[in-house]
């Protein structure tokens, strides 16, 4: 880790990047004149590259949510949920855990367009239409 750059708008420019800016916002918000050549050019130094290359790994450490912390999340929504007599708030977030935890999947059937049949219908369906394929001359 090298820390902040000894240039302040070479490190105001790296800052500013990592935030998502252009190099031309960027470079302008670290007080330079628009130009696109120079903000270019500053943006391919090296120090630059790395310093942002820095700030970026900083930033997805922090993002960083797993499982776990999602799982405990749940567990204190059920908990409170629990103490407040929600039972339907209850099933939600244990739901919720087995979820994130890969317990359950949803599943979507895709054999029809048509939802409002029920997979026996759709069965009947199938079976009949076979049936009248198999029937034609």
């Amino acid at each position: 880790m090298n820390g902040p750059l000894a240039n302040h708008r070479h490190e105001k420019f790296a800052q500013a990047l990592a935030k998502g800016m252009s190099q031309v916002d960027a470079y302008v918000d670290a007080g330079y004149k628009p130009n696109d050549g120079h903000a270019a050019r500053l943006a391919g130094n090296g120090r630059v590259q790395s310093r942002l290359a820095e700030l970026q790994a900083e930033a997805a450490k922090e993002a960083v949510i797993t499982a776990a912390d999602i799982a405990r999340q749940l567990d204190e929504d059920r908990a409170f949920a629990q103490s407040v007599g929600s039972a339907a708030a209850c099933v939600s977030a244990t739901m919720g855990k087995a979820k994130v935890l890969g317990l359950l999947v949803d599943r979507t059937d895709l054999t029809s367009s048509d939802r409002s049949m029920s997979p026996p219908s759709l069965a009947d369906f199938y079976a009949h239409r076979r049936k009248a394929d198999s029937e034609k001359p």
